[in-house]
């Protein structure tokens, strides 16, 4: 029978993939758990939907698939909370951040990043603290930090909305960080460097899984549950815009000044250039997006986690569909730069050929 494990922005599907032969699942969301109790020898959860109401929720499902004999365990990320919360209910918890839940080191929100969808092969915007807090510890143990320093950058993490709990923020002038340029942008470099401490612990949770000896259960003639299948109410959960929020939005085009069939060339341009980067084999890393967060959130005045959320909710937007929109803006601003020779060559021909508008309106 069929193994399978949830993971997401803490440990990549492409990597889960590559050191387990369970079928690996995008994050866990409401109802989805059920659907595999027909199928499963056991059930990994390291990712999943971490807003109140669905965490509960799930909380209930796997508690529900517990009482049916069907080993469970978690780590890392969300899996880690849910185990420590039904560690009573037969729940295994696996890892660093299972242990430190459980002797009350760490808060729960401390293991929450915000982070793309699927699409976006589910890319950091911000890091969770227990991530922060590990390489803030490494720095210090290599020299880049002194203890004083660790200690109060811990506390400017702490500090910071969880969508401002960047390494950019952190080490880019926060107040209270104290920090030289030179010295500031090295740790920073060192920081983002390192390996998360929560993968390292999603892994542990995979090879946990990989060891399990299988349980006896009745006989129960059943298929495995295909990747697929299970990502159906995910993809209704987290998708676009209703076509109410469309309209609306559309309508309002002219509060920014720009007309549709601009607004439709500038999508042509993130289509063609997410395209052009997959083809050429170049990345947006998780650096390159919060980057590009950064520019645009300090070209709108959306400075904090507080007014960025505001603006989202306003514009009936969420985290999902932002951090896709920095993810294809950091192809946009990367595949420019790639092709930065053409492109000076061509702008001044490109300019003469727009004069043409000007030139007709002068004659007419």
């Amino acid at each position: 029978m069929p193994r399978y494990v949830f993971v997401g922005p803490t440990l990549k599907p492409t990597e889960a993939r590559k050191i387990t032969h369970a079928i690996v699942l995008p994050p866990l969301q409401v109802g989805q758990i059920q659907q595999l109790t027909l199928s499963a020898d056991a059930i990994a959860i390291i990712d999943g939907a971490v807003d109140a109401t669905a965490f509960a929720k799930i909380a209930d499902d796997i508690r529900w698939v517990l009482a049916r004999n069907i080993p469970v365990m978690g780590g890392a990320g969300a899996g880690a909370v849910w185990a420590h919360m039904l560690a009573s209910s037969g729940m295994t918890g696996v890892g660093k951040n299972y242990k430190s839940l459980s002797s009350s080191n760490v808060g729960v929100d401390e293991l929450v990043c915000r982070h793309g969808g699927l699409d976006t092969d589910f890319v950091h915007l911000s890091e969770s603290l227990v991530d922060i807090y590990s390489s803030l510890r490494s720095a210090y143990e290599n020299g880049l930090l002194s203890r004083e320093e660790e200690a109060s950058l811990s506390r400017i993490a702490r500090s910071l909305h969880p969508l401002d709990r960047t390494y950019a923020r952190l080490f880019g002038g926060e107040p209270g960080s104290g920090f030289a340029p030179e010295m500031a942008a090295k740790a920073r470099s060192f920081c983002q460097s390192l390996d998360r401490g929560s993968s390292c612990d999603a892994r542990s949770v995979i090879a946990e899984l990989n060891t399990l000896q299988s349980v006896e259960k009745d006989s129960i003639s059943a298929e495995p549950v295909s990747a697929a299948d299970a990502c159906v109410s995910q993809s209704t959960t987290n998708s676009p815009m209703s076509a109410v929020q469309k309209s609306v939005t559309r309508e309002r085009l002219t509060e920014c000044g720009e007309s549709m069939a601009v607004i439709r060339k500038k999508v042509l341009l993130r289509i063609l250039a997410c395209r052009e980067a997959q083809r050429a084999g170049i990345d947006a890393t998780p650096e390159m997006v919060q980057e590009m967060s950064e520019e645009f959130r300090s070209a709108f005045d959306l400075d904090t986690g507080e007014k960025l959320e505001d603006w989202l909710r306003q514009n009936g937007l969420n985290v999902e569909i932002y951090a896709r929109s920095m993810r294809d803006f950091a192809f946009v601003k990367a595949v420019e730069s790639a092709h930065a020779s053409e492109i000076e060559e061509m702008t001044d021909y490109h300019v003469a050929v727009s004069m043409a508008r000007g030139w007709h309106t002068a004659r007419s």
